[in-house]
């Protein structure tokens, strides 16, 4: 369905999965570091 998305809806959804994505990363190296 991505394909559908206009090019300006397209940015901001891959913004929003790079924000989500870094900080979820982050989490999961917290998590190695601490064990």
């Amino acid at each position: 369905y991505l394909l559908f998305l206009s090019d300006s809806s397209k940015e901001k959804l891959q913004t929003e999965v790079d924000t989500l994505g870094d900080s979820y990363f982050l989490d999961l190296d917290v998590r190695d570091i601490t064990q």
